[in-house]
């Protein structure tokens, strides 16, 4: 019975002039793409990791209705990273970086926010961050 192929074995097989049978076996470390021409090896490119959101402030933050908050994301993956903040599943017009600063915060900002990270193997969607912005009484009386 053969035996399953090897994920890290790749044969190249090709008949010359239909009576010679050329087979080259090639074993390449894991994330590597090779080519083989003439018996030389190149190697093509190392395959790019796409990207992880390691953690991200979550599942519920609070602010003070007129502070400032700002949300970070710790993204790991092969450069360069892309980053796009989104609010209730919306992008946010200008947030692209690895941190989102909503200034003054009050009632309209209360929502879902998630991150998109991507390179060129991908994207991932962190997990949602619920923000809640709380008024003091003199704030709800002068509303």
């Amino acid at each position: 019975m053969a035996s399953p192929p090897d994920p890290d074995r790749i044969d190249f097989r090709n008949n010359i002039k239909k009576k010679m049978l050329m087979r080259t076996s090639l074993r390449l470390p894991r994330g590597l793409l090779g080519l083989v021409l003439c018996g030389v090896v190149l190697v093509a490119s190392a395959l790019a990791q796409s990207p992880t959101v390691n953690s991200l402030t979550g599942p519920r933050q609070v602010a003070n209705a007129g502070q400032s908050f700002t949300f970070t994301v710790n993204a790991t993956g092969a450069a360069p990273l892309t980053y796009q903040w989104r609010r209730n599943g919306f992008p946010v017009a200008g947030a692209t970086g690895v941190s989102f600063t909503l200034g003054s915060v009050s009632a309209r900002d209360n929502g879902y926010y998630q991150v998109v990270v991507a390179n060129g193997a991908g994207s991932v969607t962190s997990a949602p961050v619920f923000l809640d912005v709380l008024y003091s009484v003199g704030q709800l009386v002068a509303w």
